[in-house]
């Protein structure tokens, strides 16, 4: 099951920051990263929010494997992958999925001059090594789908002064 969340930060780019250390976790297998948005706001009153995760290159791999498929059936498994990867790519680019826009930028716009936020879905989280990623850069839970004894934890770390 995936779980949404998102941290606001002080700092314009503590977020982007957040972003590289949560992808390295990834690398290590101690978490599944489904989609991943970062918004940030300078001195002005605009929010800039960078999609990070394309659901079109999921699709693209997807549509290529179905057209080679279907072209070693046909007799023509290059023109079929070629074929599948465009189809696989427009509909990927059609559909929003992962975190909803209208809720990134609800969440956006709050955000305060010289600030930052992630929102991530993710799965299979080492909640350990997630706890351990956030403390030092003084998060601060905006929102979760987490489970209530989890998030209260996490709440609980990321108020402590001192991180041991």
């Amino acid at each position: 099951m995936s779980n949404i969340v998102a941290f606001a930060f002080e700092g314009e780019e503590t977020a982007e920051g957040m972003l590289g250390n949560v992808l390295k976790l990834e690398e290590q297998g101690k978490i599944e990263v489904l989609d991943a948005v970062v918004a940030s706001r300078g001195i002005g009153k605009n929010v800039d929010i960078k999609q990070t995760q394309s659901a079109k290159g999921k699709f693209t791999k997807r549509g290529a494997g179905v057209g080679f498929l279907a072209g070693l059936l046909l007799g023509g498994p290059i023109l079929g992958a070629v074929g599948g990867a465009a189809v696989g790519a427009i509909s990927g680019s059609m559909k929003d999925v992962g975190i909803k826009d209208d809720f990134i930028e609800q969440i956006a716009a709050g955000l305060g001059p010289n600030s930052s936020a992630i929102f991530l879905m993710t799965q299979n989280a080492d909640m350990e090594a997630v706890e351990k990623t956030l403390k030092p850069l003084q998060a601060r839970v905006l929102t979760t789908t987490l489970d209530p004894e989890v998030e209260a934890k996490i709440k609980k770390l990321l108020a402590e002064e001192k991180y041991n």
